[in-house]
């Protein structure tokens, strides 16, 4: 069985953690994760790819939040429909008591761009250690963080990365599993969408219980 102790997470040698240039407000992390070993140097058993809004640059470089989402990605850009207004104002159903109802949006944002664990290290709630060990480390307890599932093994379907391996289940009912399973992991599900919206704090104290 992996306990918590047992994941580390380590920046990919691509990866940086400072701002890329003077107009961008995002920080992006590639992350190898990690399962220590005793007598080794541990075994890659997956990767993970996040990026943070930092609002206080984008303030400072008085950056509108849907200019600062649609100049970073064709997904941030996608993000931001999903979560905002045209005026951007948080939409309704991703408000929460635990922070407010409230519809400004002032606090560093961060998108959970990808999580894939390895066939073999499936089922062992690696995804929500390495999630967890990232926002402790890279986030305050009041920032927000926001991920879409996308069942990984039917991206070949979709023109991107190709898997060799043989699955089970069209798209939907994977997309399904995949929700329940993060949901089960303390990731804050909005209604029964594949989009899941929380505050770091709320997630951390839920992983802790």
């Amino acid at each position: 069985m992996i306990n918590d102790n047992d994941i580390k997470l380590v920046l990919g040698r691509n990866s940086f953690g400072l701002l890329s240039q003077e107009d961008d407000p995002w920080i992006r992390y590639s992350f190898d994760i990690l399962l220590d070993e005793e007598d080794g140097p541990g075994q890659i058993v997956g990767s993970m790819q996040a990026s943070k809004l930092s609002y206080g640059e984008m303030s400072r470089r008085k950056l509108a939040l849907w200019m600062a989402f649609d100049d970073f990605s064709m997904e941030a850009s996608e993000c931001y429909d999903v979560l905002f207004t045209k005026k951007g104002n948080l939409r309704k159903a991703f408000w929460h008591q635990y922070y407010g109802l409230e519809e400004y949006f002032a606090r560093d944002f961060h998108f959970l761009e990808r999580i894939e664990v390895n066939e073999n290290f499936k089922g062992n709630g690696i995804s929500g250690i390495a999630t967890r060990i990232y926002l402790e480390n890279f986030a305050n307890s009041d920032d927000v963080a926001y991920l879409k599932t996308f069942p990984l093994q039917h991206e070949s379907r979709f023109g991107d990365k190709p898997y060799n391996r043989e699955f089970r289940g069209d798209f939907k009912a994977s997309q399904a599993k995949l929700c329940r399973y993060y949901a089960h992991l303390g990731f804050r599900r909005i209604g029964k969408t594949e989009h899941f919206f929380f505050v770091v704090d709320h997630f951390l104290s839920h992983r802790k219980d």
